[in-house]
């Protein structure tokens, strides 16, 4: 009998090209699914369910395999191409523009599931449709309980939001940028924003506000966290999945998921997305060892003030 998931991951597998005022990536691996997985650095059997199309190579499936993360969740299309981005930034590394999306291979999408996965501590609901998180819900409630954790971005909140706010209802802790807060709830007060979404359904918020760093929110309580100094910002694309990787590394450790367990949570999601954002893509989380990340976690640990 195989060794069950621990953490089951749900989003895109994609090939990404991004453009910045002082390089271009080239075609490379990105996708929500991606840097989520390679951002838990515990040793936990972490699986993805995705789809990747006809032209993906071996090597990027050898190097999930490589970095302990179950790919048999994985379907391949036969007749589609991978998912597709293209994107540019500006001086500003918080603020992008889409120059071309393809959905390709991801277009009716439908998650399969193995027996590995069926009873996970963890589900990180990636960056993709509602339609295909409520599909994974649907086929694990009715088993299990597991954690879920939730991201979304604002296509989804502009086109999809009827499903999103059914996905939102079902979460537990839902993870979220300043932005998408204010686009959902209609106000920019953030601690406002927050606990209007609580009353949608999830016990936690996290609203990520990029370099000014994140607050997470209970019902009673805030807590907010710095981003951590860095000289060198490569690419910020996949630092908020990262950031939710973190999360969910620290998580699946957590005997009982309470506030101060999602406050510890914060150092580590902060330590995934600053070693992402040091390289185009996924590199340089393919590149960061164990000991690299937790050193990140304490140097993190020692800089904060905290508004308590």
């Amino acid at each position: 009998m195989s060794k069950k998931s621990e953490i089951l991951v749900l989003g895109t597998i994609a090939f990404d090209e991004i453009i910045t005022p002082t390089a271009i990536s080239g075609k490379i691996l990105g996708g929500s699914a991606s840097y989520i997985s390679m951002s838990i650095f515990f040793k936990k059997l972490k699986s993805i369910i995705s789809i990747v199309g006809n032209d993906f190579p071996e090597k990027h499936l050898k190097m999930f395999e490589a970095k302990d993360i179950d790919i048999s969740g994985v379907q391949v299309h036969k007749k589609e191409k991978t998912f597709y981005w293209k994107g540019l930034y500006g001086e500003n590394v918080n603020e992008r523009e889409t120059l071309q999306t393809n959905v390709n291979a991801l277009l009716g999408f439908t998650p399969d599931l193995k027996e590995k996965h069926i009873s996970p501590k963890i589900i990180v609901l990636g960056n993709i449709s509602p339609t295909a998180q409520l599909m994974l819900l649907n086929k694990l409630r009715a088993t299990t309980k597991p954690f879920v954790i939730l991201d979304t971005m604002n296509y989804w909140i502009n086109n999809n939001l009827a499903e999103l706010n059914n996905v939102i209802e079902n979460a537990d802790l839902m993870v979220i940028n300043s932005e998408e807060a204010e686009q959902l709830t209609s106000t920019k007060d953030l601690d406002q924003a927050a606990q209007t979404l609580i009353k949608k359904g999830p016990r936690y918020v996290i609203i990520k506000k990029g370099n000014q760093g994140a607050t997470a929110y209970s019902r009673k309580k805030n807590f907010s966290i710095k981003a951590l100094k860095q000289e060198k910002v490569v690419d910020t694309t996949g630092a908020g999945d990262s950031f939710a990787g973190g999360l969910a590394g620290h998580l699946s450790n957590v005997r009982e998921i309470r506030f101060d367990s999602i406050k510890e949570a914060l150092y580590f999601a902060t330590a995934a997305a600053s070693i992402c954002i040091e390289s185009f893509g996924t590199k340089a989380l393919q590149s960061a060892t164990k000991e690299e990340f937790f050193s990140r976690v304490d140097k993190i640990k020692k800089s904060q003030t905290f508004n308590q």
